[in-house]
């Protein structure tokens, strides 16, 4: 892949910035639905005794203060339900939105790298992004505008403004309190990182715009359970799994060991590979410890919950923050940025639950565009023939 970007790398940096954004992202996107499609055979409505989520999503986008949900937690995530509202995008027309902010995302994480690094390796890394958990969970899965959070992350990697970084912080986490995975690549992504100090001084303007933005979720949060917004919210069951583990009164993730560590090397599959150059794209050794443990923390919280792979996705600046540090390691150092991909479009994505089908695991293999219309059309899935 890094020879055919080397061969047609010349037409593509003559190009203005912003269209180079725009194919990088409709690219990527393509790429990811290729390899990764949306399941086209699925109905408008989940169906089945309990609502799946895409009913919840439309029961959300026709009213976003429906508190008749199957999962009650969703009545939080309130941004794109409210804003497909109020474009008059109700029931599953809202899903417009989630798609539309994936190659959106990937335009705007391939405008900030080509800051740091080539226009042939920012388009490999959002290439591998999209080739990731982070865009194949809300890609193939209608009605989790996972994207939307994205989207507010992506648009903090361009700007520092703290305006901004409030109004992205609500809208992101009011989407999907995940985006608070981000925030700590967010802030190193523009500190000046020599020490400790340097990054006090150049980033606690930036700190103290994501308190805000958060303190405000908070508000509204606290408003829509006790029904100053809406006719309150009871507290979700999945609420009490999750202090557990986080409260530490269990030191085994949500779903156990097995499933956790695979969904944990699925989430990124092989741009893993990349995350350790993150030590060359940050100059002191505070930053470098501040982003292990800020890597740590994604892990960490990652294990309270079942959808591990997806909750790591959040946490993508640490990939962009790794990427840019490439250069800086050697000219050679891209040519494991372009395997890694390569490797991702070569192997199938999949993630795990608890099951009976593999060591007490059940495989989800995402499935390419031809066999989602194979299925589509005809009903039969190849799938079938493992199960």
């Amino acid at each position: 892949m890094n020879g055919i970007l080397g061969k047609t790398g010349g037409g593509f940096d003559r190009v203005a910035p912003w269209q180079a954004a725009a194919i990088a992202g409709l690219v990527a996107w393509l790429v990811t639905t290729f390899f990764y499609a949306p399941p086209l055979w699925m109905p408008l409505s989940g169906g089945g005794s309990t609502p799946a989520r895409i009913d919840d999503f439309n029961a959300l986008c026709a009213d976003p203060l429906t508190r008749d949900l199957g999962e009650p937690i969703l009545a939080y995530r309130i941004t794109t339900p409210a804003l497909a509202w109020l474009l008059g995008l109700r029931g599953f027309s809202g899903v417009i939105l989630q798609y539309l902010a994936i190659p959106l995302s990937l335009g705007l994480i391939f405008q900030a790298l080509t800051a740091r690094t080539s226009r042939r390796d920012a388009l490999l890394l959002t290439v591998g992004i999209a080739c990731s958990y982070t865009m194949i969970w809300t890609n193939t899965k209608p009605g989790f505008p996972d994207a939307v959070t994205h989207l507010a992350a992506a648009v903090l990697l361009l700007s520092r403004k703290a305006w901004l970084i409030v109004a992205m912080t609500i809208l992101g986490t009011l989407n999907d309190e995940r985006f608070v995975l981000a925030i700590p690549f967010l802030i190193l992504w523009h500190a000046r990182t020599e020490s400790l100090a340097a990054i006090l001084r150049s980033s606690w303007k930036e700190v103290a715009a994501f308190a805000v933005g958060l303190g405000i979720v908070v508000l509204v949060r606290n408003a829509l359970k006790h029904g100053i917004i809406g006719p309150g919210i009871p507290d979700p069951e999945v609420y009490e799994a999750i202090s557990g583990v986080l409260s530490l009164e269990s030191l085994a993730p949500l779903n156990g060991w097995k499933s956790y560590l695979v969904n944990v090397l699925t989430s990124y599959r092989a741009l893993w590979l990349v995350m350790p150059f993150a030590v060359f794209a940050l100059k002191g050794r505070m930053a470098r410890v501040l982003f292990g443990v800020g890597l740590s923390g994604v892990l960490f919280a990652s294990g309270s919950v079942a959808d591990v792979s997806r909750s790591i996705g959040f946490a993508f600046p640490a990939l962009v923050l790794a990427a840019a540090g490439l250069p800086a390691a050697s000219a050679r150092a891209t040519r494991i940025l372009g395997g890694a991909v390569a490797l991702c479009l070569l192997t199938p994505a999949f993630h795990v639950a608890p099951g009976s089908f593999l060591w007490g695991l059940e495989i989800q293999v995402e499935r390419p565009l031809i066999l989602s219309i194979v299925r589509a059309k005809t009903g039969w899935d190849i799938l079938d023939l493992a199960r």
